[in-house]
């Protein structure tokens, strides 16, 4: 089942769980988005919730980390 506008105020809270210091609060969140990121509509809920809050008052961007490779290459001299 898609996403959709009445999932926002969900994927909203789910995100800004996820970013919780408290273990109970952000694994259980991490767990549920994980489950819906398979799901149609997920990416646009992820711009539209970086970009409107809860009660649609606040501009607060919502950060989302992804894994980076970086390679170092050593010489010898």
């Amino acid at each position: 089942m898609a996403l959709s506008a009445s999932d926002l105020p969900a994927m909203y809270s789910l995100l800004t769980d996820s970013l919780s210091r408290e273990l109970s609060v952000r694994k259980p969140a991490e767990t549920a988005l994980a489950q819906s990121e398979n799901r149609p509509g997920f990416c646009s809920c992820l711009m539209i919730g970086s970009r409107v809050s809860e009660d649609g008052a606040s501009n607060e961007n919502i950060s989302i980390s992804s894994p980076n490779e970086v390679e170092t290459a050593v010489e010898d001299e």
